[in-house]
Order: structure tokens, then sequence, then C-alpha cells
């Protein structure tokens, strides 16, 4: 009857969750579809196992239905099994997530009798139900009872409990002394040839422990004892892997064998003496981002054996490296973070992501003992910002074909991490080609520009998406021609005929659609007075110019002899040539005043009474440049200038002067003096000269 029930009570549900799921679909078709939805909290609905009672060893089936606060059952949802007193089993899986219907499932794995509360935990509820862990009914067991003191012990390999056997006849009498008592000491196994030992492709292996399909012995106990008064004694010692050790005594007396068997736990040691650290998630997601952005760190400590230890141990969890983006261990930082372990020697803790991607290495550590690294990755959000570039930025492509550019798109999520690997990115040009498709590695997808028809205007505007076109980005690449069109910029209005003096000079050069010409494209620089070096230009990205200096020099002659004097020396003519097309600019050379010290008149010193000779007069300015046009007048007290006014020519010389001495010979000397008449600033020049008779 009690089957039936259960079974009925499993449709029970079934049937109720079809009902309410019913009820539900009829109430929604009322709602408007323009509700916000309802926020969803999670109820543990209702838990069973099958069967409620079962031997020990024996195992059972846990189910837990999961609903919302509608009454809706919720999928993939986590739901945690406990049993208290933990001692009594364990469950595989321990944590669980529900399937369409609702419902989790995990197996309870029974280890000693009593009565075990079973709990399901999900979201911040629970329930629980009772299961009935029994002693086994073995035949013969009232004529053999068994004692173990204690029933725990360390497994160690060095502890012992002391097992005493009691042998009684059908009247409760105890047997004779000396009555063999058989003893195993092992996994549980259903002894069929009633050997009191297994016996392999005979006896039927029941609790293997190791899952290695063959019975073994845990730890040692003799294999036979004697009775003395109907008890038989026995010193069992522990073994090193922890678990539940069935203790089988066989007694055979007068053709008819009688057995019994009892239970201790060898548990582990509670010095941890290794930590095996991992996660349920290799990859998270960036906070806000959508997705997972937790993961459940599982931290098992195991003895010197290898066995886990107990429960109730503290461990401390660590971050020891990440991106510094706020994440953190259960919500109190990079830690240490504590956590016991539970009945399976397992700790356990949350790490939650925070806003920047990257790697997070943790640790889990018992005083000195430290796990190995574990290792969980925080994985970028959707591609919220995407940001374009190329190299170079401009290429002579406009007469060329198939002249390539590097393109490099940069993605990430809103913020500013790479979004994950393999994003798919998508380029288009209107002008010349790209390639149409690539994926990020790193937050960054490359493609290559291609110059060729069409062209429009030689600025090509690269055009790249993502996630439905909704994050994009536009960069425009200069596909130059050759030289078209050289301008000056900048250049000196005059210069300083002193070879010292010298003006910047910036020309810029342009293609055909006046677009900047690829950076080092030659210019050729040449001027007639003066120096000015060649160069390349520069950039070709924000500007194509070179940038050079005009030098001045000193002139051997007046290039320019206006009168008065105008100050100009000569013109320069400075051309800047870039392949077939030039253009050219002109810079004063200035010379300055007329300066004595450079200055002079050209006459014998030493001239005969009433002779004639010729004078010449020089005029410089202070660099030595030749001034012409300047206008001289010359004269002399006591004797005669014939000629008196002359003006320079373009070496500065004024000439067509005639010295007259007289023919007074008591006149020993005589002074010319020249006057330099230019308005900007003259000079006076005299020279004496000897007054002589002919020898």
């Amino acid at each position: 009857m009690k089957r039936v029930k259960k079974i009925f009570k499993g449709n029970e549900i079934i049937i109720t969750f079809i009902l309410l799921i019913f009820v539900m679909v009829f109430l929604s078709c009322g709602k408007k579809i323009t509700e916000p939805p309802e926020p969803v909290e999670i109820f543990v609905y209702s838990i069973s196992v099958a069967p409620q009672i079962i031997d020990e060893g024996e195992n059972s089936t846990v189910d837990a239905w999961i609903t919302d606060q509608n009454n809706n059952p919720l999928a993939d949802v986590e739901v945690h099994f406990y049993i208290t007193p933990d001692s009594l089993g364990w469950f595989s899986p321990s944590l669980a997530t529900t399937d369409s219907q609702g419902k989790a499932t995990t197996v309870f794995h029974s280890f000693f009798s009593g009565t075990a509360l079973i709990e399901a935990k999900a979201g911040g509820d629970s329930k629980s139900t009772q299961l009935t862990i029994q002693e086994p009914a073995i035949s013969g067991a009232n004529l053999i009872t068994i004692e173990i003191t204690p029933l725990t012990l360390i497994a160690d390999g060095v502890s012992s409990a002391e097992v005493k056997v009691t042998v009684t006849d059908s009247s409760g009498n105890p047997v004779e002394d000396g009555t063999a008592v058989k003893l195993a000491a092992g996994e549980k196994f259903v002894d069929i040839d009633c050997d009191g030992y297994f016996t392999q492709f005979v006896d039927s292996l029941v609790y293997d422990a190791n899952d290695n399909g063959r019975w073994d012995p845990i730890g040692l106990i003799s294999p036979a004892e004697t009775t003395v008064s109907g008890v038989a004694q026995a010193i069992y010692t522990a073994g090193v892997y922890a678990g539940q050790v069935y203790i089988k005594a066989t007694v055979e007396k007068e053709s008819k064998v009688t057995q019994n068997e009892k239970t201790l736990q060898l548990t582990p040691n509670t010095e941890v003496s290794s930590i095996a650290l991992e996660s349920e998630e290799v990859s998270i997601q960036v906070k806000g981002t959508g997705g997972i952005e937790s993961a459940v760190i599982i931290a098992t400590a195991y003895d010197e054996y290898g066995n886990r230890v107990p429960g109730g141990i503290s461990v401390d969890f660590v971050i020891t490296e990440s991106p510094q983006g706020g994440e953190n261990i259960s919500g109190e930082g990079y830690g240490p973070v504590s956590a016991t372990t539970n009945a399976l020697g397992e700790a356990n803790v949350t790490l939650n992501s925070g806003i920047i991607s990257g790697t997070v290495k943790l640790k889990a550590i018992v005083g000195s003992i430290q796990s190995q690294v574990t290792k969980v990755t925080i994985s970028a959000g959707p591609p919220a910002f995407l940001s374009l570039g190329a190299d170079p930025l401009n290429i002579r492509g406009w007469d060329y074909v198939n002249v390539t550019s590097d393109i490099v798109a940069m993605v990430n999520d809103i913020y500013g991490n790479p979004v994950p690997d393999h994003t798919s990115v998508y380029f288009s040009t209107e002008e010349g080609m790209v390639d149409a498709h690539s994926e990020t590695v790193g937050g960054l997808a490359k493609s290559v520009y291609h110059s060729g028809d069409p062209r429009n205007d030689g600025i090509a505007l690269i055009y790249a998406s993502t996630s439905g076109g909704t994050v994009a980005d536009t960069l425009g690449i200069i596909v130059s021609g050759p030289p078209y069109f050289v301008d000056f910029l900048t250049y000196p209005s005059s210069l300083v005929a002193n070879g010292v003096d010298k003006g910047d000079v910036v020309v810029r050069v342009l293609d055909v659609n006046q677009n900047f010409v690829v950076g080092g494209t030659p210019v050729k620089m040449e001027t007639n007075f003066g120096s000015v070096a060649s160069g390349v230009t520069q950039d070709g990205i924000y500007n194509s110019i070179l940038e050079t200096e005009l030098l001045s020099s000193v002139l051997t002659q007046d290039y320019s002899p206006a009168s008065p004097d105008d100050g100009i020396g000569a013109v320069a003519t400075v051309e800047a040539r870039s392949g077939w097309v030039s253009n050219w600019v002109s810079v004063p050379f200035l010379t300055g005043t007329a300066y004595s010290k450079n200055c002079a008149i050209d006459m014998p010193g030493d001239i005969q009474y009433g002779s004639s000779v010729p004078i010449e007069v020089t005029i410089k300015d202070r660099y030595g440049n030749p001034l012409g046009g300047h206008q001289l007048l010359a004269s002399s007290f006591g004797c005669g200038i014939t000629g008196a006014i002359q003006t320079t020519d373009g070496y500065g010389v004024a000439a067509g002067f005639t010295f007259v001495a007289t023919t007074d010979t008591t006149l020993k000397s005589a002074t010319v003096t020249v006057v330099d008449q230019d308005p900007r600033g003259g000079i006076v020049l005299s020279k004496k000269v000897s007054l002589k008779s002919e020898e």
C-alpha cells in the first residue's frame, strides 16, 4: 500500500502542475502585452524521495520541483541538496539544475542507519523530507551479535577498534569454547558460497568503494578468532582510505552457516595535506553585459592519504591576480574569504565578475597548504564601440591598382573591454575595394584596402560595423596621385644681403584632386641668389609640405641700380619643382647704406703741377655689397675737378671725375672731397694728394 500511495502522490503533483499551467495560460490571455514583466521569485514547490525506507548501503532518488511565485515551473535553476546529519550518506550530485518541467534530480547514497532529513534549497527557499535508513536483515543475525568500539576511526592505517562477536545457539546459550568465527573487513558483498570470504566470480559485490569492479579489503582484521564463553574478540586496524567498512562474521556449526555484519566508518584526517581547486565555469561575463556573471569556486581538501577531509574545516579563498575591475569573492573583495568544508570535504565560494575583462587567478589556503592556481576568464560584453584605423592613411593609389593599406577595427564593450574573440566585423567602401569580413582576436579585426576602380575624389571611405550594424565607424583613406599643384605657403618678404640672414620657406604639394601627396614626395628647390635646400614632403595625412630655408648672400654687384638707390641689391627667384609641376616666388635681397670703411677714392698720391688725372670712387655697404645709383659730388680746394657729378654703376663704381692740378708751385698738396648724396644716408670721402714739379 505504501508503494501505491507514493506513486499516486507523484501523479498528483504532476496533475497539479498541468492544472496550474493550464490556469496560468488561461489567465495570461487577458493580459496586455505592454505590461512590464513580473519579477521572478524562486520557490521550492515540493521534494520527494523514493523509496523512503532503504537499507544501509542502498540508494534513494530525490526529486525537487521549483516554481515561481505563480507556481510556473522554472527551468535552469540550480538546486542544492543537503542531509542532516551529514554522516549518514552523500548526494550525487549535490548541485543539480532543473529541467523544462522545473524538476531537479539527484541520488542519495547511504552509509549508516538512522533517520535522515533531506533538504532542497533554491533561491531563498527550501523544503525537506525524511528518509529512513535501516540495518539490513541478515539470516541468522539473532544468533551472532557484533559490537565495534569505537564505530568511527581515522583513516590513518594506525587507529584501531575492538570487535566483539557474541555467538549463541538457537536457545540463546553461548556456543562452546573454541568455536571458529571467520572475519572479513572490506566492501559489502553477498557471500553466496557461505564460506565467510569473498570469492571472485562466485560471490556478489554490493558496495564497490573504489569502483574497480572487484571486492577489496579495507584495513586489517584477523581472518578468524575462536570463542571463549561464546565471545570471539579481534582488533580491527583502520585502512588509509575513508569510507564505510563492512565487518562480516561467519560461523559454521553442524553444517549450518550463520552470518551477520556491522559497519564502521573510516573518516579522513582533519589535517589538510592537499587542496584541489576548480571552477564550475571556465568563463563568465563582464558585469552588467548579460550572460553568466558568477562562478562557483570549489576547493576539495584531502588528508595525507588522499581522503576528503570531514566537514567544518575552514578554507580561505583569495584572488591572486585579476584585471582589477571590481571582481570579488562572494561580495567580499579579493579575499581572503573563508568557507567551511561539507561532508564531502568541499568548501565553495562564488566569484563575481567586475567591469573589466581578463583572467582571474584564485587560490585556496588552509594554514600553510595552498592549492594550485585556478583560472576563470571574465569575457567582455557585446560590442558597444567600434574604432577604425589604417596604416598607411595615405597611399599612392590614384594612378596605380592594388596599392594596399592595412585596416584594423577595434571593438570593445561598454567598459572598454575587448569583445570576445571571433566577433564578426563587416567592411565596405565606395572607392576601390576592401576585404569584406573579419573576426576579432583580442578585440581587433583586420582587413585590407586595395586601390582601384571605382575612383571618385581620392578619399576612400571605409565603413565597418558589427552587431547587426548598430555598432559602426567610418574612416577616410587618402588615395593620392602624382604632384599636380605646388604652392608656397610661407617665404620671406625680403632678406638682407649679408650671407647670414635667412627666412623660412614652406611648400605644399597637392595631387589632381587637391589631396595631399604621400609623405616623402621629392621637391627640388632652386634660387638664383643665395641658397635653398631641396627635400621631401612630410606627413601626407594632415598636410604634405616641405619646410626649408632661404639663405641670403653678399652680392657681387647691384642688380637694381636705381637712382636714387632703392635699397634692393637683387631679386631672388625661388623655384619649387615636384614631378613635372613647379612654382616660384620673388624675394628681394636688400643692401644697406654706404659704409665709409668699405668705400674708396682711387687716384694717384703724387700729381705734377698743371696735370690732369682720372678719379674712380667705389661705394659699398657694410656687408660689402656694391651700391649703384649713388650720386657723388667731387671737389678740391685750390685745384679743379671736371665732371664733378657722377653716379655709381652696378658695381658701385663712379668714374668720369678728372682732377686738374694747379700750376701754383707754392701749393704743395691738395685734398679731394667726394660727397655721397644718397637720400638714405650719404657719406663724405676725402683723399690728400701731393703736388710736385716735373723731374
